[in-house]
């Protein structure tokens, strides 16, 4: 340690209060003891004369004291700073925001340090690699604190507490050379008063980092730490220190930076973005896996637009070369950083890293009177999720608006549908239910289903399968929707167009049939009519 660290911020007043405490019971904000021997580096200072009262002095009067009764200083690679009672102690600030617990470190150093901790440096490498997924993505900056379930180094707490433990006791924090033995502390002393020792506070290696842990900050640098001229697409460096290495604005960053926020601080990168978008990542959190659903396939679609990835259209393999909301808006492709760095396998499980890639490539749910939620080569598509609670296919519709619809239907499609039979279905309906027959929900195969059992069950199906399909792909009851679908994407997996299954106009009434719930409800309007579709 050299002269300039020995004497370094407010370490020679906690020094010269140290010997002025000699032989006294000192009482700490967490432990009392007596000072019955003080010593640096074999220079005994239970003896040391005129030791003057820190009320009396100023901090350079200290240094000038501590010249006076030649405190040794070395170069040698120390972890502690005195020692007493014949324990080595660090001395450390709990006020000091700037204070490194280790600075700017290498993965090939930190290889060596989990070697000798007794950590998997596998570890880190996840939660390197999820740290620049997020920064990528723009939920975190440079640096990170652990106030948000987005912190990438939440996980692992046990591990990471053991490898910090041994850094915090046994390494320098700039890891010029690695030490441990005789090297390292056996206690850390921390202070917020350098004068006033109720605020000092003892911690051994079984309490330290449990108890600054959640004031850490992490971040990955290139100022220091990094090898000179490093380039990591060439063989010249150590290929240890390659893994944690990214190009960020024509820099390569790489170095791992673990510092003690203040311990009354709060700040916090994460938390910032969790609270900007609360409530877009809220909805996306909270909403069933339907909506989820839907945009984990539009960013599988986007990825495959920019590999050429042919997909299972229809039935057919295709090549994407348009997609967007409507069949002139257009997804943008994700940069290229995002492609390299985003874990494309488990998107589904962290709410704001979806909004982040939706943000990214402007991707956005379909307005509620679309009915196509995504156009492909200007094919209007309607995603429905197998993994989702079953989609509503008439939402609580009166009979105006089932009127509407119908009007609006027959125009399309040149029909001559009447809603007389759908008055006389729902006349059953109200009949049965009144007799306690069936309860307000009623399936397909309830024999006693008054839209079915009415009429037969084949003229039960050619009347309400245009209805059906007109709320499938077409319009609500206020009328046409501005963007149809013309088939309809039912996913098992979202990510997996093997596992898509589509269907139209002529197939889709036949594939939900027998899983349709009809009821009458008043949530909305009185006698409203709702057809959900019970989905597997």
């Amino acid at each position: 340690m050299k002269r300039e660290d020995i004497l370094k911020g407010d370490l020679p007043i906690v020094l010269v209060k140290l010997l002025e405490l000699r032989k006294h019971l000192v009482k700490t904000g967490n432990h009392e003891f007596k000072i019955n021997s003080l010593s640096f580096l074999g220079h005994d200072f239970m003896s040391a004369k005129n030791v003057p009262r820190l009320e009396e002095i100023d901090y350079n009067q200290c240094i000038r004291y501590l010249k006076v009764i030649n405190f040794p200083h070395s170069s040698k690679n120390l972890r502690w700073n005195i020692e007493i009672n014949g324990k080595r102690v660090q001395i450390r600030s709990l006020s000091d925001n700037t204070r490194a617990l280790i600075n700017h470190t290498n993965r090939a150093k930190f290889c060596t340090i989990c070697q000798k901790a007794g950590v998997d440096i596998k570890i880190l490498d996840d939660i390197v690699d999820r740290y620049w997924e997020l920064r990528t993505l723009g939920i975190i900056s440079e640096d990170v604190s652990m106030d948000d379930e987005n912190y990438p180094f939440r996980n692992h707490r046990k591990e990471l507490e053991k490898l910090f433990t041994w850094i915090a006791f046994n390494s320098l924090t700039d890891v010029k050379d690695i030490t441990d033995g005789d090297n390292g502390c056996d206690y850390i002393l921390d202070y917020r008063d350098p004068v006033d020792t109720t605020t000092w506070n003892i911690f051994g290696k079984k309490d330290y980092i449990k108890v600054i842990y959640d004031h850490l900050v992490f971040s990955l640098r290139d100022n220091k730490g990094m090898p000179r001229g490093y380039t990591p697409y060439s063989n010249e460096f150590d290929p240890k220190i390659k893994p944690w290495v990214r190009l960020r604005n024509n820099r390569f960053k790489g170095a791992l930076h673990i510092r003690i926020k203040g311990m009354s601080t709060a700040d916090s990168t994460v938390k910032y973005y969790i609270n900007k978008y609360k409530e877009e990542i809220t909805k996306i959190k909270s909403n069933n896996n339907e909506e989820r659903d839907e945009i984990l396939i539009k960013i599988y679609l986007i990825r495959c637009r920019m590999h050429h990835q042919s997909i299972n259209l229809n039935g057919e393999m295709t090549q994407i070369s348009v997609l967007g909301n409507t069949p002139s808006e257009c997804y943008n492709d994700f940069s290229e950083e995002i492609m390299q760095e985003t874990h494309w396998d488990n998107l589904g499980s962290n709410p704001s890293i979806l909004l982040a890639l939706c943000q990214n490539a402007n991707v956005t749910k379909a307005p509620s009177n679309y009915k196509a939620d995504v156009f492909i080569n200007g094919i209007g598509i309607s995603i429905k999720s197998r993994r989702s609670a079953p989609p509503s296919i008439i939402n609580t519709t009166s009979r105006i608006g089932m009127m509407n619809a119908i009007t609006t239907l027959n125009d399309i499609y040149r029909k001559a549908l009447k809603i007389n039979p759908l008055d006389s279905m729902v006349q059953d309906y109200w009949n049965k239910r009144l007799a306690n027959i069936i309860s307000e929900d009623v399936k397909t195969s309830d024999l006693n289903c008054p839209f079915v059992s009415f009429l037969s069950e084949e003229k039960s199906k050619e009347y309400l399968k245009p209805i059906i399909n007109y709320f499938c792909f077409d319009g609500t009851g206020q009328g046409l929707s501005p963007y149809q679908a013309k088939l309809v994407l039912v996913c098992t997996d979202p990510q997996d167009s093997s596992t898509w299954d589509y269907y139209d106009k002529d197939t889709y009434c036949e594939y939900i049939w027998e899983k349709l719930i009809f009821s009458i409800r008043s949530q909305r309007s009185e006698n409203a009519l709702a057809l959900p579709n019970n989905l597997p």
